[in-house]
């Protein structure tokens, strides 16, 4: 709807803002183009996601219609568009509080609250994610993990949770598989660490999950899951909205971490 308006303003006021100099109409222009821009690589209808950042399109209109000749009529347009961009803002917050992205319920239902990070900081979370982080955590406590020792995430769902945790994430927050050139990215994420944490790191491993990254990726490093890790126990991960909950497995090296770092720097030679 926005963007329709939008479009239907840039027809009638292009012709005055260009009077105003190609600055101008290129600023306007931008302002358009940002909700594209928000949108783009998220695998959705454009005009969908890009709604969620319709504030520039509003923005956008202003623009044009400060160009026009409205004189005595200006606050009639203008104060209308400023109620509208004030409403749509409020319409946002209140869909994403309702519906957040892969959350297993509306935000105003969430009562756990969970202690996280090495900071203690509070979240107040569903019932579903607070029992999933605590038995994430106690599994890790009981292995021996220690707050900052590094930990990669092969499940492709669950970015974040390193954090909650007090791990160091090893390549990138967020490593999710099932596209294509998935396995390159991680490679090139983890071709960044250095031997030697990859050597030291534990491992999240969601094997039938829909995002989860082939752990077949290690072997570049000299590691294998069934040789190198002791699996302290699995947990289930929240189901959310998205294709229900999957088994999780924690993983704790038990290799020699110097005869890893080795084999790491070998292969990167060759």
């Amino acid at each position: 709807m926005f963007f329709g308006l939008t479009l239907a303003t840039f027809a009638l006021g292009c012709r005055h803002l260009l009077k105003r100099g190609v600055s101008k109409l290129a600023l306007a222009v931008c302002f358009a183009i940002f909700p594209f821009v928000f949108a783009f690589g998220s695998n959705n209808d454009y005009l969908s996601v890009g709604s969620r950042a319709g504030i520039f399109w509003i923005a956008s209109c202003i623009l044009v219609l400060s160009a026009m000749s409205l004189t005595r009529l200006s606050w009639r347009v203008l104060l209308p568009l400023s109620v509208g961009a004030q409403a749509l803002a409020i319409l946002v917050f209140l869909v994403a509080m309702e519906y957040p992205f892969r959350q297993p319920q509306s935000l105003r239902q969430n009562e756990a609250v969970v202690r996280v990070g090495r900071t203690g900081s509070e979240l107040v979370l569903s019932h579903e994610v607070a029992k999933y982080i605590g038995e994430f955590d106690q599994l890790l406590k009981n292995g021996g993990f220690l707050q900052g020792d590094p930990m990669i995430d092969l499940t492709g769902r669950s970015p974040g949770v390193l954090f909650l945790v007090g791990a160091r994430s090893i390549g990138w927050p967020w490593l999710s598989g099932g596209y294509k050139g998935s396995a390159n990215l991680a490679f090139a994420a983890l071709d960044r660490e250095s031997c030697n944490e990859l050597a030291r790191m534990w491992v999240l491993t969601e094997p039938t999950g829909p995002r989860n990254i082939q752990s077949e990726i290690l072997q570049r490093y000299g590691l294998d899951l069934k040789r190198d890790f002791t699996d302290l126990g699995k947990l289930s991960s929240p189901a959310g909205s998205y294709l229900g909950g999957h088994e999780q497995h924690v993983l704790k090296p038990h290799h020699r971490p110097e005869e890893v770092r080795v084999k790491c720097e070998q292969r990167r030679a060759v």
